[in-house]
């Protein structure tokens, strides 16, 4: 795997022509190890277009390895269906013509790969760069809109990040994926780990031996597979039936397998893999055809020799993290959504394979690029929300830096004027007089200051009103691409 690992990762620079390998190492940093030994960190994702969080993720797994001296492999899980040349950016609303304080602004995507024949995503690793002139609009497009925005320095971030691209697509045809890994390393994140198509990382022998101890055994791995995971969706309170992953269905002598049969032919394409297993021999099927027979107990290199040509098995579901961490890692390195559902690959792993899992780690980060109106609507929605308080007690909010320093003033004199007032109503009525006349100017002390208050936050609240859900969202996003944000602070 180390070897795979390094053939790959040292190919990206003869792809790209871009300056991608790690600086801290020569191209010898996997020659002449113990690789029984050497400590492996893992992490891995689709090879998309980062956004910073997936980006963090990736450095601080190379600093942990760097710092324990072990290798940081990062697993490209090309076997995945999506488009990995997409990316989304701002735009001002065009539909809103008056100006306003806080952006009316729209998420748009735009894609750096080939436009496909096919309407549905196909596999991440048969997506291609687009063409030099393509790039080019793609870059005028997406300038004049941050420019728009007022987003200047992310403008010229992305400048330098598609000449990049740009520069990958006057070499040849390239994968889109490979691009993609070539143009962030360059730019420094993950440049000192070395990185696995999970593709090829299955071809090792190791995971085809565990593959063929499923196939084998494929009624029980249904039983301990499902189990767990229901034992998981009842500990987390999940309700959800395909969350975390779907149950494996099995009934009238076919099985549901974790597995993925890939055809690379083409555009590629994945199919679930179901087992029928008879006395002497076990039947791999897809929905609509049958793959291959074996006979049982399923031998590897027959397994091996019998798949189709350009076609191979993939595991899916829990079964990814669960070879990863069974088979290679010492420590592997999850975002947010990953740390959530390998609990349950722990749960599968101890049943399954009957050995302590490999221990995870969660590591990301969240950047924004429109902090102060995302602040702003933050707190307008805070007012909106006290806004009762606000006109009826507004004692209870100085000091706070809700009010203008103005309006706070103002508010105080009235206030402790109605208190005042509030001490001789009780003063009167204890006496057995009226305060019927001071009451009458208590309410128009508390009539001028719900007035005050609405004077100083309607303006600003229809200003927050004025916002959809969307423009919303907008504002709030954590997944615009890393290449619009600046990586430095974070070492």
């Amino acid at each position: 795997m180390l070897d795979a690992a390094r053939e790959y990762t040292l190919g990206l620079a003869d792809t790209s022509g871009l300056e991608v390998n790690p600086r801290e190492a020569d191209s010898s940093q996997i020659q002449d190890i113990d690789a029984e030994r050497q400590r492996v960190i893992m992490t891995g994702h689709q090879p998309v277009i980062f956004h910073p969080g997936l980006a963090y993720k990736y450095r601080v797994t190379e600093q942990a390895a760097m710092a324990g001296g072990a290798v940081a492999i990062a697993v490209v899980i090309d076997t995945d269906e999506g488009r990995s040349g997409a990316f989304s950016y701002p735009e001002l609303d065009r539909l809103v013509t008056e100006a306003h304080a806080i952006p009316h602004l729209v998420s748009q995507t735009r894609t750096l790969s080939r436009e496909s024949t096919s309407s549905s995503a196909g596999l991440y690793a048969n997506e291609w760069l687009a063409d030099a002139s393509i790039l080019s609009g793609v870059e005028e497009n997406v300038c004049r809109a941050l420019q728009d925005c007022g987003l200047s320095e992310c403008e010229s971030r992305f400048r330098t990040v598609i000449g990049d691209y740009r520069r990958i697509a006057d070499r040849g045809p390239c994968q889109m994926s490979r691009a993609n890994i070539a143009v962030r390393r360059a730019a420094g994140i993950g440049r000192r780990m070395f990185e696995i198509p999970f593709s090829e990382l299955c071809r090792q022998r190791a995971v085809m031996v565990l593959i063929a101890d499923v196939l084998n055994r494929c009624d029980e791995y249904l039983t301990v597979h499902n189990s767990a995971i229901e034992r998981f969706r009842a500990v987390e309170g999940i309700r959800n039936a395909a969350n975390p992953f779907p149950n494996l269905g099995g009934g009238e002598g076919r099985i549901e397998l974790p597995l993925w049969l890939i055809d690379w032919r083409n555009e590629g394409s994945r199919r679930p893999v179901y087992a029928t297993r008879h006395a002497d021999q076990i039947l791999l099927e897809t929905d609509s055809e049958v793959v291959c027979e074996c006979r049982r107990p399923v031998d590897v290199d027959e397994l091996l020799n019998n798949i189709p040509d350009e076609s191979q098995l993939i595991p899916r579901g829990a079964l990814i993290t669960g070879i990863m961490r069974t088979l290679f890692a010492d420590l592997f390195v999850h975002g947010t959504g990953g740390g959530k559902y390998d609990r349950f690959t722990d749960e599968l792993i101890r049943d399954w394979w009957g050995v302590e899992p490999t221990p995870i780690a969660v590591a990301s980060t969240t950047m924004r690029l429109f902090e102060g109106p995302r602040n702003e609507v933050a707190r307008l929605t805070t007012i909106e929300q006290q806004q009762r308080d606000l006109m009826y007690n507004p004692q209870r909010s100085f000091g706070k830096s809700i009010f203008s320093q103005q309006l706070e003033t103002v508010l105080q004199k009235l206030v402790a004027e109605k208190n005042q007032l509030s001490e001789q109503v009780r003063v009167a009525r204890e006496s057995g007089n009226s305060a019927k006349e001071i009451g009458t100017r208590m309410q128009r002390l508390t009539d001028e200051i719900r007035g005050a208050v609405q004077a100083e936050f309607d303006p600003q609240l229809r200003e927050l009103k004025s916002l959809t859900e969307s423009q919303r969202a907008v504002l709030d996003s954590r997944t615009w691409p890393w290449f619009f944000f600046d990586w430095n602070p974070l070492g």
